[in-house]
């Protein structure tokens, strides 16, 4: 991942042909916490954290490194919620 894209209220971890998607994300990301926080009476302090990948080697990589270790990923995973940051691998075509 090269990029990222950063508010107060999250952060956008991306490779560089997934910028549509991060940008859509945050925006909206930024819109519903304030949304949620309002709608709940409350305020969440810690910032949500999203990588996007567009190849499944450097998902799966990157899984692996925060896991230290390898065997508990399935070979069909595509993203997972790992140590509080939200995870995924996404075909920049789409």
């Amino acid at each position: 991942m090269a990029k990222n894209l950063e508010t107060s209220l999250c952060k956008i971890n991306y490779s560089e042909s997934l910028e549509d998607l991060a940008q859509a994300t945050i925006s909206l990301l930024d819109k519903k916490i304030i949304e949620y926080n309002t709608f709940f009476d409350i305020s969440i302090q810690e910032q949500i954290i999203v990588n996007y990948f567009d190849t499944v080697e450097e998902f799966r990589e990157f899984i692996y490194k925060i896991r230290g270790e390898r065997d508990s990923l399935p070979e069909y995973a595509r993203g997972t919620y790992d140590n509080g940051m939200v995870n995924a691998c996404v075909n920049p075509k789409f």
